[in-house]
């Protein structure tokens, strides 16, 4: 009886541990493990019954041109929508750190596109880019900058980059936020050092702003590029993948495959393509600013 209550006082915080880590461990493992297996059978969504069929599925999608289609569409609107995100982000948090009358009231608009659901914020941005009554075609042709609307989302020149545009829009907010807080944690001392040294501003901005900011962009890049590699609702409702599969993507070509056609089996080894994606893209980050870090903590 002692050596049973020696042990659970040595490991009572395992123990008071197990419970909510088997939950969690049942949450993340049994959709993976199961959609690992659905991928290697030939399960239908209405039809009963399934049989192994191996790597089938993953031949099957890799041979079809749409499916490749949808892999660069994906990788072009999540690095596009990324960099612009980041870019903006950085530049705003650059504003809004400043001591500037009024700052606090634009610091607090910064999270209007977060205040609405996705499917919200697309159906009002398919209503501001309607080739028949879009706001933004109205303005264009009273600025004589156009003659005539343009189908912003209905023609495959320029759905994709429409679709970018309103997904930075939706996104910089988070980059802005995350980086204002690491621009206002970082000591005024370190400025002062700069200033005495004689640094101008892109001396001061690449070794004293930025070291101390890289941490959280980083963070929020591997963030952002999971939420916007498995870009769902805002696509689909914009587009739908269309037109002419200009903006087609792995979600939404997952979606059609498992319930448009009901291949469960194709639709499981598409998301398995993408699990393996993020896997490579979040490895290859972590070691990204891992290495930086290193760097700036050698100098």
């Amino acid at each position: 009886m002692n050596k049973i209550n020696q042990f659970i006082d040595k490991h009572l915080g395992i123990i008071f541990l197990i419970p909510g880590l088997s939950i969690i461990v049942f949450i993340l493992a049994y959709p993976v493990i199961t959609n690992i297996f659905i991928s290697f059978t030939n399960k239908h969504l209405i039809y009963k019954g399934y049989k192994f069929v191996g790597l089938e599925n993953y031949i099957t999608i890799l041979g079809e041109e749409i499916f490749t289609e949808a892999m660069i569409n994906t990788f072009v609107f999540t690095f596009a929508s990324i960099f612009f995100q980041l870019l903006i982000g950085l530049i705003t948090a650059l504003i809004l750190n400043k001591q500037l009358k009024g700052i606090i009231f634009f610091r607090l608009a910064l999270i209007i596109p977060y205040a609405f659901p996705p499917i919200v914020i697309a159906l009002l941005w398919k209503w501001l880019l309607s080739k028949m009554y879009g706001v933004y075609n109205f303005f264009l042709i009273n600025l004589n900058i156009i003659e005539q609307p343009i189908p912003w989302l209905g023609s495959p020149d320029f759905s994709m980059t429409a679709v970018v545009v309103v997904n930075v829009w939706f996104g910089f907010p988070l980059f802005t936020l995350g980086i204002l807080a690491g621009l206002q944690s970082i000591p005024s001392e370190q400025y002062e050092v700069a200033r005495i040294e004689g640094a101008n501003w892109y001396q001061t901005f690449w070794y004293v702003t930025l070291p101390n900011i890289l941490t959280i962009v980083g963070i929020i890049i591997i963030l952002r590029t999971i939420w916007v590699f498995n870009t769902f609702d805002l696509i689909y409702v914009l587009t739908g993948g269309g037109p002419l599969n200009s903006t087609m993507t792995l979600p939404i070509y997952s979606y059609l495959v498992g319930w448009k056609n009901g291949l469960l089996g194709e639709t499981a080894a598409v998301a398995i393509f993408l699990f393996l994606i993020l896997i490579v893209f979040t490895f290859f980050y972590f070691r990204l600013f891992k290495i930086d870090e290193d760097e700036y903590g050698k100098n």
